[in-house]
């Protein structure tokens, strides 16, 4: 998980890079899962000092759903969440590295 002090680092490249402040973080959060919730990604995300809401997590797991790269799952009985299957994709693995590149320092 990205440092408090790294975070915004983190947030304008995403901006720069995809328009959305929270993309770059909820994609590489993704990386080396197979199936993701809301609720997971909330919970991941409520370690870092601003994080996103609720409603900002759906939005990117809508966009990225949208672009095919992640899939609705049937729920299973008993789910409160709505289950997604991660797509295997290079964006997972790239968005990570651009993140450990962004707190070294290498990229704005």
């Amino acid at each position: 998980m990205i440092r408090d002090k790294q975070v915004e680092r983190v947030r304008d490249l995403s901006t720069a890079l995809f328009g959305a402040r929270y993309r770059l973080e909820v994609c590489a959060a993704l990386h080396a899962r197979s199936t993701v919730t809301a609720a997971e990604l909330l919970d991941e995300f409520s370690r870092t000092a601003e994080p996103p809401s609720q409603a900002s997590i759906s939005v990117e797991l809508k966009r990225l759903c949208g672009a095919g790269l992640l899939r609705p799952i049937p729920p299973t009985a008993g789910d409160r969440h709505k289950p997604l299957a991660v797509v295997d994709s290079p964006m997972w693995k790239a968005a990570a590295e651009l993140i450990a590149s962004a707190q070294r320092g290498r990229v704005k």
